[in-house]
């Protein structure tokens, strides 16, 4: 599920099976997000620190926060 199955479009770099592989800062990061009805979520895994970031937003534009604290959490 980890390995890059294809390239993915604007929100990674590959796209494993349910999985978005990204680099951030030069970190390895899996994670994938959603959506519905004005809630946001997003999980991000660094299994090189052995940790990992769920993130849940009651706004619709809740990803703009969700992003700054994932970069945030990852320095």
């Amino acid at each position: 599920m980890r390995e890059p199955q294809r390239q993915a479009a604007n929100w990674a770099d590959q796209w494993g099976i349910g999985w978005d592989l990204r680099e951030i800062d030069g970190v390895q990061v899996i994670g994938h997000g959603g959506s519905i009805n004005g809630f946001k979520s997003l999980l991000t895994v660094v299994p090189e620190r052995q940790s990992a970031l769920v993130l849940l937003t009651n706004s619709g534009r809740g990803d703009v926060v969700n992003r700054a604290v994932e970069r945030w959490w990852i320095e």
